[in-house]
């Protein structure tokens, strides 16, 4: 408990102490305010908060936790739960110190209100099977494809409405596997055949993009069959 809300705890071995102020998200990250900026607490600082008569335990404690991200258990909301409802069951998540990425508005986490999972009753290996055999990815691909579509075509790139609204739909897409919701997309909310007009900075990054994918495609096709496009051991 020596972490306070918006504050976390990192000591990286090959790269050195972290900078004060560091960039936090995980993936998937579709809404803006799955970007959070916490301040690094240094482990002399952390350590100081200690009662006295733990201080040393709290600094072998410590000493330990290397290349890990430490979260605080203060506040009302876990951090992990604002990065798009994640949790610490194994979440890999994205740290970066760079001043230049770091950015100056923060905008409010999302709520992400896990769906009520359905009572299927006594499951056995047939319906196991037959779960599986259905289960696709297709409702999360149709919506991560109109949510790339309208960063790239709005005015307000990923801080728009639509965008914003697909991040929902996001989040019920993924929870579909365990809640068995349809998710479908309405109309508005549907990536038109118009080509999206690459006028933001992720448009143009998008359009570089599909530009080097489309020129790998053609490389691959030019090669010898068995050739691989690239060298590997």
């Amino acid at each position: 408990g020596l972490l306070q809300y918006g504050e976390c705890f990192m000591q990286l071995e090959a790269l050195g102490p972290p900078a004060a102020r560091v960039l936090v998200t995980r993936s998937p990250c579709y809404h803006p305010g799955d970007l959070r900026v916490l301040r690094v607490i240094p482990t002399e600082a952390l350590v100081s908060r200690a009662p006295r008569d733990d201080a040393q335990n709290a600094s072998r404690r410590l000493a330990v936790l290397r290349d890990v991200l430490v979260l605080p258990t203060a506040g009302e909301r876990p951090h992990a739960d604002e990065m798009s409802g994640g949790d610490l069951d194994g979440d890999q998540f994205f740290v970066c110190w760079d001043p230049e990425l770091i950015p100056n508005h923060i905008v409010e986490p999302a709520i992400y209100e896990g769906g009520a999972s359905r009572d299927h009753g006594a499951v056995d290996l047939t319906d196991l099977a037959v779960h599986f055999a259905h289960f696709s990815f297709a409702p999360v691909a149709r919506v991560s494809r109109a949510w790339l579509f309208w960063a790239a075509r709005e005015r307000d790139g990923v801080l728009s409405k639509k965008c914003r609204r697909l991040n929902d739909f996001f989040s019920r897409a993924v929870d579909a596997v365990s809640t068995g919701e349809a998710v479908d997309l309405p109309a508005d909310l549907q990536p038109t055949e118009e080509k999206a007009e690459h006028e933001t900075v992720w448009g143009r990054l998008l359009a570089r993009q599909e530009q080097w994918l489309s020129k790998m495609a053609q490389v691959h096709l030019s090669l010898p069959s068995g050739e691989a496009l690239m060298p590997h051991d």
